[in-house]
């Protein structure tokens, strides 16, 4: 009795501890709105190529636009824009609503995953409260970076959460197998749903030597109630219909999600090798060999019946050859459905960037996403910088004798001489100095600039970095040619791309013997890639302590509240945000102002510098007690083959911690399992500083922590924060599941 008091007793006590975390992050979600609706987005109106040309691109009259630029960028942030402006909802609440899908999509992914309340809390308000949201220019900002945190925080918790439904189901659809004496037998879960009104329901044996030991038991007896066995298998299957269509739902969904998030950013393609893996990973179980029922063998099974003798046996024969037969057929078709489920997402991303294409086909003329990054301009800019100069470097990626080479070699542009003649500016040879420092040897200030301000130039008029594909616009739009007619400039951009890889296959130009990862970087010499390490490090550490870059209410974002500001492309730009022009601050209660916001804000963000340190040390607590726990299971696992050996004469066949058995180690599958997530954890880690290190290959020319900062860090943020849940989650986990398996 006592004991039974005492399992209440925690029982109640748990509810009541569930029931206090809910209500926290009630008040937290609360608390949150208050901060969006208190700190406000801002929209930097006289960002021409920025801020402002995404807003136009979301505006009415994009598909007749004429404006040089219109198709510089993707448009996938004018599509959210768009959408703020249909919703008729205020783009603070917008943005609030974004973070809230985020958090609770972390949540129930942490729940699914490692089943710890606990931790599904802690992880909605860690999302939640982000300092992110409140950074200057990659939370409150109406730009397309302001997006990138959450929106990677839902399509990667998106994919763990489509993972464990799609590993539930192959579990739930899955031979159930039970071993006697006579061999293992297996039976197929469509054989069991199809079986006949006498057979047994579908039930849930473990994988055990001796299935005696282990009676079977029904699967969702609570769910089921007790009817005819014809009855409830017509319900599990209904059941299981239901569940492949939410799934098959879900898959829909995050593939349109993917679409959007991919058309965010014209780099976007780094996300592809990540997204693959994780379906691949959820069709895995679905490739194992024996996940659904039998497979071919030549072996032989003892069978009773084939003692038999005459017609007897010719008909049991036949018999199981059909049944052999229809398990695989059934075995087979469950294999392909579930690889059709994982590859769900990744059709739909496909037809929806298609769709995008095809309207930027239908309004403009081009089937891209964008004709600065990609396209036929794109490759003519990228066959500059892989000419061989000495003038290149890692701030100069289009020097002047490349770009001079470019147009020698390419007729079809001589009869567009006012292209040349823009560009000839940029085609000087350089005094002496082969990348953007002064004189004196000092640095520019922002690496971009020359004294007279002229962006994307040095102090020796050398076009830095990218720069030169929106110079390139500029002169095909001062030309005849322009930029209004997309499709032409695209012919007459592959002539010439055609002319310049002739010239290179007959020698007339020289190719670079740099190393290239993509033809939009600037190519590096081992050396210069070297260089990279360093500050990359710096910057993917600073995601995590937010040291450097991070500001809250600077001046560069309070002067767009002034009410006093008038432009057209602002007023443009307020409608479709759905905010008064007139009060572009206003306060929601009278004890909380903006200040109280900022400063709460900083406060948020110096709490998640111990917390993030917090959880580092909680995921190498993690690796460490794998190794630690691991270690211990082969060291029982060799002392139980000595034993056997010693006690029995011989040898033990089989491996020797394989085969379960009674005296198997406590906690082998917690251990394995948390090995799995630890794994994955490290993939996200990992994968984050990949692109954190191609991201400095580019960022590194503009010699800005601040703007490197702005780049970088909300696309890794939300991979580390997951990576460490996802290590935090398996130490728990592991050590949940080794107590409920001594319990045993």
């Amino acid at each position: 009795m006592p004991q039974i008091r005492h399992i209440e007793f925690c029982g109640v006590l748990r509810i009541v501890l569930i029931v206090l975390g809910l209500i926290v992050c009630a008040v937290a979600t609360a608390g949150r709105l208050l901060m969006s609706n208190t700190l406000h987005m801002w929209y930097a109106f006289n960002q021409r190529a920025d801020d402002q040309l995404l807003m136009m691109q979301s505006l009415p009259g994009y598909a007749d636009s004429t404006d040089l630029y219109k198709l510089a960028k993707n448009q996938g942030f004018a599509y959210f824009l768009r959408f703020i402006g249909w919703s008729g909802v205020n783009v603070d609440i917008v943005f609030f609503t974004v973070w809230l899908a985020a958090a609770l999509l972390c949540a129930v992914a942490m729940q699914r995953c490692f089943h710890v309340i606990w931790l599904s809390m802690f992880t909605y308000v860690y999302v939640l409260w982000n300092p992110l949201a409140f950074e200057d220019w990659l939370g409150t900002r109406v730009y397309r970076n302001s997006l990138f945190a959450p929106a990677l925080f839902i399509l990667v918790s998106g994919l763990l959460i489509l993972l464990t439904l799609v590993w539930g189901l192959v579990r739930s659809i899955s031979t159930s197998r039970a071993v006697g004496k006579s061999g293992p037998t297996s039976v197929s879960g469509a054989a069991v749903m199809s079986a006949p009104a006498s057979a047994p329901g579908l039930t849930n044996v473990p994988r055990s030597r001796d299935a005696a030991a282990h009676p079977p038991r029904p699967v969702r007896s609570r769910l089921v109630p007790n009817l005819p066995p014809r009855a409830r298998a017509i319900i599990r299957a209904t059941l299981l219909t239901l569940r492949i269509v939410v799934i098959a739902a879900f898959a829909v969904l995050l593939g349109a999600c993917f679409a959007l998030i991919f058309d965010l950013k014209e780099d976007s393609i780094w996300m592809v090798p990540m997204v693959g893996f994780a379906l691949a990973l959820a069709a895995a179980p679905a490739l194992g060999p024996r996940r659904f029922g039998p497979a071919w063998s030549g072996s032989t099974r003892s069978d009773p019946k084939q003692n038999q003798s005459g017609p007897a046996r010719s008909g049991s024969a036949q018999s199981g050859k059909s049944a052999v037969i229809f398990a695989v057929i059934v075995s087979v078709a469950k294999r392909l459905g579930v690889i059709l489920l994982c590859v769900l997402p990744a059709v739909t991303t496909y037809a929806g960037v298609q769709i995008i294409k095809a309207n930027n086909d239908r309004d403009f003329g081009v089937s891209l996403l964008n004709t600065r990054t990609s396209g036929e301009i794109a490759g003519f800019i990228s066959r500059i910088y892989s000419i061989d100069s000495p003038n290149q470097t890692v701030s100069v990626w289009s020097p002047g004798d490349s770009i001079t080479k470019a147009f020698r070699a390419a007729p079809a542009l001589r009869q567009y001489p006012e292209i040349w003649e823009y560009m000839e500016q940029f085609a000087k040879t350089p005094n002496g100095n082969d990348d953007d420092r002064r004189s004196d040897g000092s640095l520019n200030a922002n690496g971009s600039s020359n004294s007279d301000g002229v962006v994307g130039v040095n102090e020796d008029g050398q076009l830095t970095g990218d720069f030169i594909s929106w110079r390139m616009l500029n002169a095909i739009d001062q030309s005849s040619l322009t930029m209004r007619d997309e499709a032409k400039v695209q012919r007459v951009f592959a002539k010439a791309n055609a002319e310049l890889d002739r010239a290179f296959a007959q020698g007339r130009l020289k190719k670079t013997d740099k190393i290239a990862i993509t033809p939009s970087l600037v190519p590096r010499t081992p050396d210069e890639i070297g260089e990279l390490f360093a500050p990359s490090w710096r910057a993917y550490a600073n995601a995590v302590t937010l040291d450097e870059g991070y500001a809250i209410g600077s001046s560069s974002a309070t002067q767009y509240y002034s009410s006093a500001i008038w432009s057209p492309s602002r007023q443009e730009g307020l409608r479709q945000l759905n905010v008064d022009p007139d009060d572009l601050s206003p306060q929601p209660v009278a004890w909380f102002t903006r200040s109280d916001a900022v400063a709460t804000a900083k406060w948020v963000a110096s709490a998640y510098r111990t917390v993030n340190m917090v959880l580092i040390a909680a995921a190498v607590g993690a690796v460490l007690s794998a190794i630690m726990m691991t270690g211990l299971r082969g060291v029982r696992a060799v002392r139980r083959w000595i034993e056997r050996r010693r006690s029995s004469g011989r040898s033990v066949s089989g491996r020797i911690a394989g085969r379960p058995d009674d005296d198997r180690p406590d906690g082998d599958r917690p251990v394995l399992a948390a090995w799995g997530w630890i794994s994955l954890s490290v993939c996200l880690l990992i994968y984050a500083y990949a692109y954190c290190f191609f991201a400095y290959w580019y960022a590194q020319y503009l010699h800005n922590d601040r703007i490197t900062f702005f780049y970088v860090t909300g696309l890794i943020t939300p991979l580390i924060v997951i990576g460490l849940l996802l290590a935090v989650g398996s130490y728990l986990r592991m050590f949940a599941g080794i107590g409920r398996e001594r319990e045993k």
